[in-house]
This record gives structure tokens, C-alpha cells and sequence, in this order.
């Protein structure tokens, strides 16, 4: 995840907020993010986690994501791509969705595929 770490260094250093949705176990990104850049960072998960927001994409609470410069998910099923679609549409942010492996050649409607160092993920700008 190093590479898409660096990426979103790279091109939302001065975002005023950045938006994880679907943490899971596995914060090293979100945790990274949070040391280097000066603007909120935040995490949102289905489960109850310490210190990630609860949130169900499909019924959003909107004050999480508002203000969001980008809004991120790392290996979501597929069947949640639609809903962070319309999130990020909503509050104008762009998105990028890191797949899993063996769903990068996707055709998702309104995502560009994008390769970056040895990663691969879905962009789509606000």
C-alpha cells in the first residue's frame, strides 16, 4: 500500500480533509496520512472500531464526508463501488478505489484506471 500512500501524498498534501471509508484492521494508510498532512484525516467503518467513525455507506451520514477533498477506499467489494460513487458526486470530492487484485480491469462507469509505481487503482475526480 506504500504506493498509493505516496500518491495520495503526492496530489492531496494540502487537502483540508481526506475521508477512509471501510478501515477495517488495516490502518497503516490512514494512520500515515495522519502524521504527514496538516488537514483532517478520518476513517469511517460499518463496525465498531477505536477511533474510526461508524458509518453504512448506503445510509451515509453526510457531516462525515462534507468539506472531503478526497474520499478513499482500500480493496472495498465491488458492490460498494456505487455507493462511494454517489458519496464523493454528492459532496464534490474525487475518489480513488484501490481494488483488489483480481478486480482491476473493472469497466466501472465515471472511474479511470490508473497505474502508479506497482499499484493499480480507480480515480475519479470531483
Amino acid at each position: 500500500m506504500q504506493e498509493i500512500l505516496e500518491y495520495i501524498l503526492k496530489n492531496y498534501s494540502s487537502a483540508s480533509k481526506i475521508v477512509e471509508v471501510g478501515v477495517g484492521n488495516h490502518t497503516e494508510v490512514l494512520t500515515k496520512l495522519k502524521e504527514k498532512i496538516d488537514g483532517e484525516v478520518t476513517g469511517v467503518d460499518i463496525k465498531d472500531l477505536k477511533g474510526i467513525d461508524r458509518d453504512d455507506i448506503f445510509n451515509p451520514k453526510l457531516e462525515i464526508y462534507r468539506r472531503a477533498e478526497l474520499i478513499y477506499a482500500i480493496r472495498p467489494e465491488p458492490e460498494l463501488y456505487p455507493a462511494l460513487k454517489k458519496i464523493a458526486r454528492y459532496v464534490k470530492a474525487d475518489l480513488i478505489i484501490r481494488p483488489f487484485s483480481g478486480d482491476c480491469c473493472l469497466d466501472i462507469e465515471g472511474l479511470k484506471l490508473v497505474n502508479y509505481g506497482r499499484e493499480f487503482f480507480y480515480i475519479m475526480k470531483g
